[in-house]
């Protein structure tokens, strides 16, 4: 909305600077009123003067942008021939016409145009000058008004094409900006919500098997259940308020739990080194992924956890002996998901092992 305002201000403050440019004609024609002239003289050059002043208004009233058709560029044409058809006459001191000529073509000609037609009106002018009988200094102050105003003009449209390329850049850096804010909270909600979800249907089906001969065991089942959903939605609210960490040693503790829940017997095995907050969560949210898809696809028996820490790395290897999903090898969303929060200078490896089972192998650089 201020951008938007900003350039309503700039468009009507340039097109009162562009009404109060026209008061330089009354010089001019003061002066064809102190000539004595013929009336169809004077009527025609009066219908010229008319014409010309409504051509540079149209064409300066749009802006400063480039000009788009045959019409303008007819216009800039005619613009440019009654003001030498007017410098010729010699009737007044319409060598000064040429200004405007100028300050349209620095406004609305393409870069390449401009500056040749500049000076082109410069030479023009000069010529005008020389063969009106003007005193040499006026020749030249005239010439130089022309190179003046036109390059002056010139520079403002290059300036005010760059400001609407500047906002346009802006805009688009905010498009950008919302749809990886988007894309980061999608690969966020389907992390947290795909592994708690994931127990909580185990879990539900535990209850529902146990609820006819053990009600006891069911009760609690049921309870966690409970804890898990609370867990869960206290999770979404954090990361929606963008205030989660993730920790490594929560997330080793919260897999065992998941694991055994789905009747898979876990081994893990952890160095006892302080990652850096960037790096655990990186770990953390690897965890998280490869025990969701064990507990989702691979039907495995057993499944094994291992966290390394090198001089310059640090790596979560995750194996199991199920068979897995036929698709699994391909990625999807979590694993996509994951590969991301590593980012380029990390590695994800997921692949079948030849003994049987899958291994989830990832690399994240400490430093």
């Amino acid at each position: 909305m201020t951008e938007k305002v900003g350039t309503w201000r700039f468009e009507q403050s340039d097109r009162a600077a562009l009404l109060a440019f026209l008061l330089f004609l009354y010089f001019p024609l003061a002066e064809l009123h102190r000539e004595s002239l013929g009336t169809g003289h004077r009527a025609l050059i009066l219908a010229a003067f008319a014409v010309f002043l409504a051509t540079y208004v149209s064409l300066m009233w749009a802006g400063a942008t480039p000009l788009a058709n045959w019409h303008e560029w007819m216009r800039l044409g005619i613009l440019i021939a009654i003001a030498v058809a007017l410098a010729l006459d010699n009737s007044a001191e319409w060598v000064g016409l040429f200004i405007y000529v100028a300050a349209v073509s620095g406004r609305r000609l393409p870069w390449p145009y401009a500056v040749p037609t500049i000076l082109a009106n410069a030479a023009l002018a000069a010529a005008a000058g020389i063969f009106g009988d003007y005193e040499v200094n006026q020749t030249i102050a005239l010439s130089i008004y022309v190179l003046a105003v036109g390059f002056m003009l010139l520079a403002f449209a290059r300036l005010h094409q760059a400001n609407s390329e500047l906002r346009e850049a802006r805009q688009e850096i905010g498009r950008l900006a919302v749809n990886e804010e988007r894309l980061r909270f999608a690969r966020d909600l389907h992390d947290l919500l795909g592994h708690s979800l994931s127990v909580i249907t185990l879990k539900s089906q535990l209850a529902g098997r146990l609820v006819g001969h053990e009600p006891h065991r069911a009760a609690t089942e049921v309870a966690e259940i409970e804890r898990i959903s609370r867990d869960a939605l206290r999770e979404v609210r954090e990361a929606v308020a963008g205030y989660r960490k993730m920790t490594l040693l929560d997330e080793l503790n919260g897999a065992h739990t998941a694991l055994l829940a789905a009747g898979i017997e876990t081994t893990i095995e952890r160095v006892d080194v302080a990652f850096s907050p960037e790096t655990e969560a990186i770990l953390a949210w690897a965890v998280r992924e490869a025990t969701t898809n064990v507990i989702s696809h691979s039907g495995a028996r057993h499944c094994e956890i291992r966290i390394k820490a090198g001089l310059t790395t640090a790596d979560v290897e995750v194996l199991d002996d199920g068979a897995g999903r036929k698709d699994h090898s391909g990625g999807g969303s979590g694993l996509a998901g994951l590969a991301e929060r590593v980012g380029p200078h990390g590695r994800v490896e997921a692949s079948r092992r030849s003994e049987g089972g899958f291994r989830l192998h990832v690399t994240v650089p400490t430093a």
